[in-house]
């Protein structure tokens, strides 16, 4: 969280990856937490939400940054929206804080990807922000979703891939997307973040058990100063040419 003021009464314990500018005696600290530093955010407004929130100011996201990874709930589990119900992460990192920094993304929800009955096929669509997506080898999530639509592959070299990227406030400097086991077969999976034809990102081997297995991953990559328009695409890079994933929610920033 993003915490001003001063604690008083019993120690609040933290949680990890929290910005305090006083913590004092008051408050049980991590090694993640940024304590006693200044930074620069808006006071408390109405920015959408339940509640009010503090607005992260441009200057400061990188200094507020948390890796996608750790940006969890009190469960364990990978967030998806803020305090606001935007979109969280944004690209390889989240705002520390119920405020998500601003971030382009895709969702898949206006994707209408075949279903299983009707195999894997490839296509293309107009997603978030009327942007031109392609797919490869490509079907619903439909048993094995992250969150909503989704895109599952099976074979080596399926993707889902959009030219013309762009970022926020000029370069793109970090990339994200979720991913998970679909099926229950035991191949080594993997999947891999391309920019212009190059890796610049790719998961360990993962899903070699036998059985379903629902963890939601991330993989993410950040300091890329790639400048704009860029062809990014998600692909399934599975060893044995074989390995069933489903990817969900691609941000960037």
């Amino acid at each position: 969280g993003l915490v001003g003021g001063t604690f008083q009464g019993e120690a609040v314990q933290s949680m990890g990856h929290n910005f305090v500018r006083e913590g004092g005696d008051y408050f049980d600290e991590e090694d993640s937490d940024i304590v006693g530093e200044s930074t620069n955010y808006s006071g408390l407004a109405d920015n959408g939400g339940f509640t009010e929130t503090h607005a992260v100011d441009e200057g400061e996201h990188g200094h507020l940054d948390v890796a996608a990874s750790n940006c969890r709930d009190l469960d364990g589990n990978i967030m998806s929206y803020d305090q606001r119900g935007e979109r969280r992460p944004a690209g390889a990192a989240c705002s520390r804080g119920a405020w998500e920094a601003q971030t382009h993304f895709e969702d898949f929800e206006n994707a209408e990807f075949p279903d299983a009955q009707d195999g894997y096929e490839s296509g293309s669509f107009q997603g978030v922000d009327d942007r031109e997506w392609h797919y490869t080898d490509i079907q619903s999530a439909l048993e094995y979703p992250i969150d909503g639509e989704g895109a599952r592959s099976a074979d080596e070299g399926a993707e889902v891939r959009s030219e013309g990227i762009e970022g926020i406030d000029g370069d793109v400097q970090s990339i994200s997307v979720q991913y998970r086991k679909a099926g229950d077969e035991p191949h080594e999976r993997r999947i891999r973040i391309r920019v212009d034809g190059s890796t610049v990102a790719e998961t360990q081997l993962f899903g070699d058990e036998s059985g379903e297995d629902d963890t939601i991953r991330v993989l993410e990559v950040d300091d890329l100063d790639e400048g704009t328009d860029f062809e990014l695409s998600i692909e399934n890079d599975s060893p044995g040419g074989t390995g069933d994933i489903t990817i969900d929610n691609i941000s960037w920033r």
